[in-house]
C-alpha cells in the first residue's frame, strides 16, 4: 500500500488461542492509515483458518493485507521477512499474545508527524498469570544494560528498519541487539509520554526460558562498546551469569565437545 503512514507486522506459530485477539485489537483500531502484514510459520494448528477469517474484514475498511504461511528459521527469520514487505513511514510489531492497549492508541500516536526521529516508544501493560502493571519506559542509558521499553512498545522509521534487521543467531534477544545497536549509532528516540501503547502478555518463550534470553542479552553487550563500562566487566558479567547457573556450564561443556 504505497503511501499509507504504518505497516504492522505480526508474526505468529501455532497460537490459535491469541491470535484472534491480536488481530481484533488491530482491526478495531480508529486509525486507519496502515497496512497489515501477517507473516505465519506455517502453523499446524487453526491459526491460519482463524486469520483468513478475519481478512475480508480488513478489506471492507480498505486495508491493504499482505499475508504468507511458510517454514520460517525462528521468530527473528520471521520478522524480518516482515519487514522486507513494509511499505509503510514507520513500522510496528505486535506478534501474537500481545495486543494494542485501547482502539484509539494508534490515532493518538499518528496525530503528530515525528520529522527527524527514528525510533517512536511507550508505555507498556504487562499482563502476567497473576497481575496487570503498567510501566513507563526507562531512561534510554539504561539499554546499555537491558531493554528500556517493550518492543511491542514501539515504532521504528522503515527505512531505519530495512537497513539493520535482526540478527537471526539469536533466538530471544535479538530485539535488544536491534535497538542497543541504533541507540549506539546515535538514531534519534522519542518518548511518546502518557501514552500506554501495547498490552504485553509476559507469559512467552522470553519468561519460560529466561535464563536463555538472559545469557542471549549479556553476550551481546560483549559484542558492542558499551559507554562507560569497559569490555573486562562486560566479559566478566557475562562469564559469571554463566558459571552461577548450573544450565549454563551445561552448556558449555556441551559445546565444548561439539567443537
Amino acid at each position: 500500500m504505497a503511501g499509507c503512514k504504518l505497516s504492522i507486522i505480526t508474526v505468529c506459530y501455532n497460537a490459535e488461542n491469541t491470535i484472534e485477539d491480536t488481530i481484533l485489537s488491530i482491526l478495531n483500531q480508529t486509525y486507519q492509515n496502515y497496512e497489515y502484514i501477517i507473516v505465519d510459520g506455517k502453523s499446524t494448528d487453526t491459526t491460519n483458518q482463524i486469520i483468513k477469517r478475519y481478512l475480508p474484514a480488513f478489506s471492507q475498511k480498505g486495508i491493504c493485507v499482505k499475508y504468507s504461511s511458510e517454514p520460517d528459521n525462528g521468530i527473528y527469520d520471521a520478522m524480518n521477512k516482515g519487514i522486507e514487505l513494509a511499505k509503510g513511514e514507520w513500522l510496528a510489531f505486535m506478534n501474537a499474545d500481545d495486543s494494542y492497549y485501547d482502539s484509539e492508541v494508534l490515532s493518538a500516536i499518528f496525530k503528530e508527524e515525528y520529522e527527524g526521529y527514528d525510533v517512536l516508544y511507550g508505555s507498556t501493560n504487562y499482563i502476567t498469570e497473576e497481575m496487570q502493571k503498567i510501566k513507563q519506559p526507562c531512561s534510554l542509558d539504561i539499554l546499555g544494560s537491558q531493554m528500556a521499553f517493550a518492543h511491542q512498545s514501539s515504532f521504528v522509521r522503515t527505512s531505519v528498519a530495512k537497513l539493520k534487521k535482526f540478527d537471526v543467531s539469536y533466538e530471544l534477544s535479538s530485539d535488544y541487539q536491534f535497538f542497543l545497536e541504533l541507540w549506539l549509532e546515535h538514531k534519534k528516540f522519542y518518548c511518546l509520554k502518557d501514552i500506554v501503547v501495547s498490552n504485553f502478555a509476559y507469559m512467552g518463550r522470553s519468561r519460560t526460558r529466561g535464563y536463555q534470553s538472559i545469557k542471549e542479552l549479556l553476550k551481546i553487550r560483549c559484542m558492542h562498546n558499551i559507554p562507560g563500562i569497559p569490555k573486562a566487566k562486560l566479559w566478566f558479567d557475562y562469564f559469571w551469569w554463566i558459571g552461577v547457573h548450573l544450565g549454563g556450564i551445561r552448556d558449555i561443556k556441551i559445546n565444548r565437545k561439539k567443537a
